[in-house]
Parts: structure tokens; sequence; C-alpha cells
């Protein structure tokens, strides 16, 4: 009986413990389809407030944190690419090109059009760009349109709006 309680106890105990906070994920891209601006990677921490916040689930929020460094296939070398997407996870900054490369600290990897796809899902990339659009896009051709599609259209005064940038919060 003494051991039923004690184990009852310890579960107790650490079933209560607040969960730890991580850091939010920053991501930093322009709206719709434009022609391969470069987005230079300092332009993440200039940025101060953001344009919406999203909550996302744990599963993504691992995914995007924890995994993006082990998702390339293979080593691409140099990164010349310039980024359509900037992903800031605590002190580190991802690009990702038109190619689906993933680039860090100057260097290219190569990623699945599988991988590319999710992340750009969960960052609400594809949000920013109109439907019709949107339907051309060799991924979407390929996956589909994402479930939580809402298309995010430009503000009327200030549409020559040229970053978007979000924030992405663990649930």
């Amino acid at each position: 009986m003494k051991y039923i309680i004690a184990i009852i106890t310890v579960l107790t105990i650490y079933s209560c413990r607040p969960s730890r906070h991580r850091e939010n994920i920053e991501v930093v891209f322009y709206p719709g389809l434009v022609e391969f601006n470069d987005t230079d990677s300092g332009i993440i921490n200039s940025i101060v407030e953001p344009d919406k916040v999203y909550t996302i689930t744990s599963d993504d929020y691992t995914f995007l944190h924890d995994s993006l460094p082990s998702l390339t296939t293979q080593k691409l070398g140099e990164a010349i690419s310039p980024c359509i997407l900037l992903i800031k996870t605590d002190n580190s900054i991802y690009g990702i090109d038109a190619n689906n490369a993933l680039q860090n600290n100057n260097k290219a990897y190569s990623l699945s059009e599988k991988d590319a796809y999710k992340i750009k899902l969960i960052v609400h990339y594809y949000d920013y760009i109109d439907s019709t659009d949107l339907k051309d896009l060799k991924e979407i051709k390929k996956f589909g349109t994402p479930n939580n599609y809402e298309y995010c259209p430009s503000d009327p005064q200030k549409p020559t709006k040229q970053l978007v940038k979000l924030v992405l919060k663990e649930k």
C-alpha cells in the first residue's frame, strides 16, 4: 500500500509541473509570388512588430525547431540562391530558396519537396498567395491546397508591403 501511495504522489508532482517555455519561431517572407527578391538574414531581427501571430501544434513546433537542421538530404555547397523564406529558431536563421534548398551559415542543403511543402504549410506561407496563383504552384499540384489555407490579402491602404513577419507560438 505504501508503494501505491508513493507512486501516486510522484506522478502527481511531476504531472503538475509547469511546461517549460520555448522561444517563439519568427518567419519573414515576401507576400505573394514575387520575382526572387533576396531576403537578407539580418532583416528578420530588424522587423520588430509581427504582422500576425499563429499558434501551432507541439508537433509542428518540434518539426521546425528541432528537426529543421536534420531534414537535409545532401550538402549542395555554398549558399548562393536568394532566399524566399527566412525562419528564426532560437539563434539560428534558416533560409529556403525557390529550389527547396535550406541555407544556414552560408551553406546550402537539399530539402525534399515534401519537407519544403510541410515547412511552408506550417509557417502559413501559402496564406499570402492568392488562390488562383496558388493552384499554379508545383507543390500544390502535387500535395494539394493546405487544409488550413486562409488567404490573407494585403492591406488596401498599404498594397506595396514588402515583407511579412509572422510569429509562431507553440500550443
